[in-house]
């Protein structure tokens, strides 16, 4: 056991007082009241001429019960009276004070190396409580991470179940929209084109003693073509993109020159379209030099003989129009072909054309019949090309 060693001043004889261990401190101390069982008298303690002090707390205010901290291997002096020790406290020579102090500071390293290693004790257990924990958390994260990714997959496979039937729906809906845009498309067209709307005017066969004359309004005849496309297809099987004029003697004019007030920029366009050849949406018209004249005849028919020279004809029609002041449109280029698509897309009202045509009693107009195409839209052809829409 660790003792702490005294004397008096008027003294050399020693008396030695076991110390105390403050477990909160875990360091050695001496009491006060010890001391003073032995030492009655006693007012303070001496270390070397200086006082040693009671023990504070960190708000310096002295320790209960009193007591100094322990000084190994050094022989404290008692200030005051010396008194007689009681017989429990061994005594001894001066000369034993050292085998005393080297006992008493390895027992005080021993007990504080026992306190050390209760210390570390203490904090591995509470390391291996405080890994535990850990370990358990990341094992419930794991398990939590495991769950919310199987979470997203169901979320993902609903979501791509649901993709797909929104998929199967839009397309269901397209179909179902097509139909009614056709629907509506050919209704509306019905309505809009009761007439074949693509025509032009040549003039009439000119006798000999009228070939010097001003051409005049009333010496036209109205000629309607045939509205075939690159979705007809011949007996041969090839392809006949190509319009033409429809197989008949064509129409003289009632009204001629109301006629051309309503309806001479739009066959103006028209004129172009044949001269030049165009292609205007699906509507493909090869130039003039290309132009098939009269189209569904049977070999053993013949053309109308003014018709064979059509290109001088087409060129007296344009003059004439061009004369009359509804040239707006350039001739020639792509910016003719943007005029004509706006001309024949501009709205013309076909609706009363039949008013100004003579000896139209008959059934099929210009001998062109009217045809709806799987769009819905509204096509004039002839016979053949009907046979094989």
């Amino acid at each position: 056991m660790a003792t702490q060693i005294f004397r008096t001043e008027s003294s050399s004889k020693t008396t030695t007082i076991p110390t105390r261990l403050d477990n909160k401190s875990g360091k050695r101390i001496v009491l006060w009241k010890d001391i003073q069982q032995y030492f009655k008298h006693a007012d303070g303690v001496l270390n070397n001429g200086e006082a040693v002090v009671f023990l504070t707390n960190e708000n310096f205010e002295y320790l209960d019960p009193l007591r100094i901290a322990h000084h190994p291997g050094v022989v404290l002096v008692i200030r005051g009276p010396e008194h007689e020790v009681t017989e429990s406290i061994k005594t001894g020579p001066a000369s034993q004070t050292g085998t005393t102090t080297v006992k008493d500071a390895m027992n005080e390293l021993f007990e504080r190396l026992q306190v050390e290693m209760n210390k570390n004790k203490a904090l591995e257990e509470q390391m291996l409580r405080t890994q535990q924990s850990i370990e358990t958390k990341q094992d419930e994260t794991q398990q939590r991470l495991v769950e919310m990714r199987q979470q997203i997959e169901q979320i993902e496979n609903k979501q791509q179940g649901s993709t797909e039937m929104q998929k199967q729906a839009l397309d269901r809906l397209a179909v179902i929209q097509n139909r009614i845009h056709a629907l509506i498309t050919q209704t509306n067209e019905l309505h809009e084109h009761p007439l074949p709307r693509l025509f032009i005017v040549l003039p009439k066969a000119i006798r000999g003693r009228d070939k010097t004359r001003k051409a005049q309004a009333d010496q036209f005849q109205v000629y309607f073509l045939c509205e075939c496309g690159a979705y007809t297809i011949s007996e041969n099987g090839t392809n006949s993109p190509t319009i033409h004029l429809s197989n008949h003697e064509g129409y003289d004019l009632e009204k001629p020159t109301e006629f051309f007030e309503k309806y001479g920029t739009y066959v103006l366009a028209l004129m172009y379209m044949i001269k030049h050849g165009v292609k205007v949406g699906d509507v493909v018209v090869p130039s003039l030099a290309d132009l098939a004249t009269v189209g569904g005849l049977d070999a053993g028919q013949k053309q109308p003989d003014h018709l064979k020279n059509i290109g001088s004809l087409v060129d007296d029609s344009i003059t004439f129009l061009q004369s009359q002041k509804y040239d707006n449109i350039p001739e020639g280029g792509e910016s003719m072909e943007l005029a004509i698509t706006r001309a024949l897309e501009g709205g013309v009202d076909l609706q009363h054309l039949g008013s100004f045509l003579k000896a139209k009693s008959e059934h099929a107009l210009g001998n062109l019949h009217r045809v709806i195409t799987n769009e819905g839209h509204v096509k004039y052809m002839c016979d053949e090309h009907c046979r094989h829409t």
